[in-house]
């Protein structure tokens, strides 16, 4: 809620500095995992995730549904539902602080053809061309590639590892010591890394690889797809 959120700054002239005032602060620094911090927000401890997304569209520009917002580390995501002061931990700061990474998800899957009704998407030629829009997209959506965003790689032996695609690169590892790699777009819907592999989306939800020995992973390369959620 607005009430709670205290902005950097020039928050006084804005009306928005809290009506509860004894609420534990915290500032956050909204963060790509490129390392650019995009806003700084210092926002009440009881603030849900929910209206925090709230503030980083007005500030920043993405719209809520487009935002998926992971701590650092090992990119828990942060639900709606809950206070951002049950996540951590937090500096010792005063107030304390921590980072909170954005990764921004598509409004938009191209597809030349309609080939079945996809849940929270409706099929129609619109300003990025010819596809899935989701029912929720409208002229504040951002243009982001298909493929970009959280991407889950679950082993033989159950446990999942985590990918972040954004602005071209592919992220593999705890933010601040991630390893980036650079990709070549080939179109709206595939690109290669390293020149050899390539991943082409299948789905919304699933990206199948040409091969996934560049992990390293022994075991593991007839694990081929990616998979990550859709649109709530």
């Amino acid at each position: 809620m607005a009430a709670e959120i205290v902005l950097e700054d020039n928050a006084s002239e804005r009306g928005e500095l809290s009506s509860g005032e004894s609420n534990k602060l915290i500032k956050l620094s909204i963060t790509l995992m490129s390392g650019v911090c995009v806003a700084t927000l210092t926002v009440a401890d009881e603030m849900l995730v929910a209206a925090l997304k709230e503030c980083i569209a007005r500030e920043e520009g993405t719209p809520e549904r487009q935002q998926k917002l992971l701590l650092p580390g090992d990119f828990q995501e942060l639900r709606d539902s809950r206070s951002i002061g049950s996540y951590g931990p937090f500096t010792d700061e005063d107030p304390p602080s921590s980072a909170v990474l954005l990764v921004r998800t598509a409004a938009f899957f191209p597809s030349e053809t309609f080939v079945d009704h996809r849940p929270g998407y409706h099929f129609t030629l619109g300003k990025e061309g010819l596809g899935y829009y989701r029912d929720d997209h409208d002229e504040r959506s951002q243009a982001v590639d298909a493929f970009d965003g959280w991407w889950n790689w679950y082993r033989a032996n159950g446990e999942c590892d985590t990918f972040i695609i954004q602005q071209g690169f592919l992220y593999h590892g705890k933010m601040g010591c991630a390893q980036a790699l650079s990709l070549r777009k080939i179109n709206t819907t595939k690109f290669c890394i390293k020149e050899h592999f390539f991943a082409e989306l299948t789905s919304e939800t699933e990206l199948l690889w040409s091969d996934v020995s560049w992990l390293g992973s022994v075991g593991n390369q007839d694990r081929k797809t990616w998979t990550r959620e859709g649109p709530a």
